[in-house]
């Protein structure tokens, strides 16, 4: 008041029944028409709400980076006509090895990584992807070390409450490991087991081909379940 100027603060304030409430007071200054300072003319309005809201906003978004910079994958946010990013998480750093502030200066840097013939490709898909439609796209990368990686990047749009695209997400994930491909076992080859029937017996309740050795007796018999006999025979897998 002193200095006869207007003021805006905001302080919490307690009530008769003994609860805080945020209370914002502001006021300007009333002058004479000769300029004599008359006093001040304010008005203080009840505020809790939006504090609250503040707060909890202020909660939701510390979460909300605590996951996206710990998760492996690239978590990435742009405005609607995807001009501008208004978030992308550390792991760009690490996958793409350019820094989050150069795509935050130049949107579009991130696809001078993706290979040459693929680069095409994936600026279409990525065009759709600002349109709305919930399209994969799938394409390699060669980082500043000279690494090649395969990424899948997945983009589904924000909507406000009258369903107009707002801002549109995005997971890019490295699936190199995933596109390897897998060991081919060298094939078997043919292998020729010859048995002497003296030495074997049928297992009717196992498999049909299902034999089971038995010691050799001093003088052999052939088994009476045995409607015929054959002195070996030759089983190829």
């Amino acid at each position: 008041m002193t200095n006869h100027t207007s003021f805006r603060f905001e302080e919490r304030c307690q009530r008769a029944d003994g609860e805080w409430r945020w209370v914002e007071s502001v006021a300007e200054p009333r002058f004479s028409s000769q300029g004599e300072f008359l006093g001040l003319v304010g008005i203080g309005r009840d505020i809790n709400e939006r504090k609250e809201a503040e707060e909890a906003l202020r909660l939701s978004e510390e979460k909300f980076r605590q996951l996206a910079e710990n998760i492996r994958e690239v978590f990435w946010m742009m405005n609607a006509a995807g001009t501008e990013v208004l978030y992308v998480s550390p792991a760009y750093e690490e996958i793409w090895g350019r820094t989050c502030e150069e795509l935050y200066r130049y949107p579009m840097s991130w696809i001078e990584s993706i290979e040459p013939e693929g680069r095409e490709r994936a600026h279409a898909t990525f065009l759709r992807q600002m349109q709305g439609e919930h399209v994969d796209s799938e394409y390699r990368i060669r980082n500043v070390k000279g690494e090649l990686r395969w990424m899948r990047d997945r983009a589904f749009p924000v909507r406000n409450e009258t369903g107009e695209i707002v801002r549109v997400a995005g997971i890019a994930e490295d699936i190199t490991e995933r596109r390897k491909p897998k060991p081919s076992w060298p094939t078997k080859p043919n292998t020729t087991i010859s048995l002497d029937c003296r030495t074997a017996c049928y297992c009717p309740t196992a498999s049909k081909r299902a034999l089971k050795a038995r010691p050799k007796p001093d003088r052999w018999q052939p088994p009476s379940t045995w409607t015929s006999m054959v002195s070996s025979w030759s089983m190829t897998p």
